[in-house]
């Protein structure tokens, strides 16, 4: 097993809930009267309302600095962190 089959399952899993995040958030852009979902992220399975969009966003987020992270270990780019001095 190498150094980074365990990194690129992760992301494999990682890009498939991100997938489900872009379906779920076209399917309330296509269709203005919808107003829940049935969301599959692969893990789970939820009822989605409009009114949870700002948090899916939030996760959806969340996914997407994930993905990049985890393509960065698998290509052996490093991520660094900034943060203030102050």
């Amino acid at each position: 097993m190498s150094d980074t089959s365990f990194d690129e399952a992760r992301l494999a899993v990682a890009e498939a809930q991100l997938l489900a995040y872009d379906v779920m958030f076209d399917a309330f852009v296509a269709n203005a009267g919808l107003q829940e979902y049935d969301f599959d992220s692969g893990q789970t399975r939820q009822k989605v309302t409009r009114a949870d969009l700002s948090q899916m966003r939030l996760a959806y987020q969340y996914l997407e600095n994930r993905v990049v992270t985890l393509r960065a270990r698998c290509t052996g780019c490093g991520v660094t962190i900034v943060r203030p001095g102050w």
